[in-house]
């Protein structure tokens, strides 16, 4: 028998994906194209490690025969996905025993729009007699199974720093505390699409702060945003990052801002630099692909050839890095000409190392489209976390 669980996060998509749960149907069978239950649940029903839905499915889990097989389908945007891996693993739910699917709601979504889903955004499930579900049933059992490769980013800073975000529900910036109200000094993510330091989060955080439930507004603000980087003093990130080294002992230098030096890798002018894990950033650019020139100085010949010649590929155990030099760089991707630099490539663990700042001076930074601020930041760590099998 075929399980397809649908996880719907309702207020996504302007609360568009509500939809599925408007004719209060928990469970729907059908026939073609292969025998299957379908279920559909809300990821806010139940607290975090009794969520009705993960319940159910890890009981069925549990008592299933050979001829059983589990999809997981996420209704939402990009940051749906790692909620439901977090709450299967609050859950002990394995989740190597599912594939994954998404039905995006939204802007953005650059994880559908690598894999393929995004024209289902913004679906209406039970329009004309069930039509839209029943194509997103076909869909799923006409798909290609891929990896996709997650990754463990950890930021620090010094004693004397902090981190600030942008509070979801009045829209202002706070500084993050633990339970305890003390400043934290140590954050962790799980990190699907891509990770920055630099101007696109700063674009991105002023974005967020001014961010509406229209899809059309939401483009406008985020073009403006852009407009009004491009007049402010500029990032620069080869002034911030010291350098940033690779391996399992971070024993390879793959670049350092230091000016002068001839034998290591140099990192010239940089606005953004970008760790990339899927082929769409930033609302559907194929960035790196795209990208042909390179953004690092003192790299031999060889080493310049691999890189420029370096295909992006999902679950393939690496990051691709690229930098842009000045904010509109980044705009000059939107509109098809690409002035992206490939910076580096491979299967890491890395340390990205900060310079010491003056304590008021701002890093911006990104995870998966959250935005935030390190102040007197000591460095980031990437490592390798997980691989599901996803339908693309």
């Amino acid at each position: 028998m075929e399980y397809i669980y649908f996880f719907v996060n309702p207020n996504s998509g302007g609360k568009k994906a509500a939809n599925f749960f408007e004719p209060n149907v928990e469970e729907i069978h059908f026939s073609k194209p292969v025998p299957s239950v379908v279920r559909i649940y809300s990821i806010i029903d139940g607290p975090s490690g009794h969520k009705p839905g993960l319940e159910h499915l890890r009981g069925v889990l549990e008592n299933k025969t050979e001829d059983d097989h589990f999809k997981v389908v996420i209704c939402g945007g990009d940051g749906s996905v790692m909620w439901i891996i977090a709450e299967m693993d609050a859950h002990g739910i394995d989740c190597n025993e599912v594939v994954f699917s998404i039905v995006p709601y939204g802007t953005g979504n650059d994880f559908a729009r690598a894999v393929n889903w995004n024209n289902f955004n913004g679906l209406m499930p039970f329009d004309s007699n069930m039509a839209p579900l029943r194509r997103v049933i076909d869909r799923l059992f006409n798909s290609t199974e891929v990896l996709h490769d997650f990754w463990k980013v950890v930021l620090t800073v010094e004693p004397e720093g902090s981190f600030n975000k942008i509070n979801t529900s009045n829209r202002q910036k706070e500084t993050v505390v633990d339970q305890s109200g003390t400043d934290v000094l140590r954050m962790e993510f799980m990190m699907g699409n891509y990770f920055s330091i630099g101007v696109d989060a700063r674009i991105g955080r002023g974005f967020d702060r001014m961010r509406s439930g229209s899809g059309l507004l939401n483009k406008l603000i985020y073009l403006l945003q852009g407009t009004k980087n491009t007049f402010r003093p500029a990032i620069r990130v080869d002034r911030q990052i010291d350098k940033m080294l690779c391996g399992d002992s971070y024993s390879t230098t793959v670049f350092t801002t230091e000016k002068g030096n001839s034998e290591t890798p140099i990192l010239p002018q940089c606005s953004a630099l970008i760790a990339l894990n899927i082929p769409s950033y930033s609302a559907g650019i194929d960035a790196f692909d795209r990208s042909r020139r390179v953004g690092l100085e003192n790299l031999s010949e060889s080493e310049t050839k691999e890189l420029t010649h370096f295909s992006q590929k999902m679950g393939d155990h690496r990051l691709e890095f690229l930098g842009y030099r000045k904010v509109y760089h980044i705009a000059s991707d939107f509109c098809g000409t690409s002035l992206a630099r490939r910076i580096h490539a491979s299967g890491g663990p890395w340390k990205i190392v900060f310079k010491e700042l003056h304590p008021t001076e701002k890093v911006y930074f990104q995870v998966d489209g959250e935005f935030f601020v390190m102040l007197q930041p000591k460095d980031v760590e990437i490592m390798h976390s997980r691989t599901i099998r996803i339908l693309k």
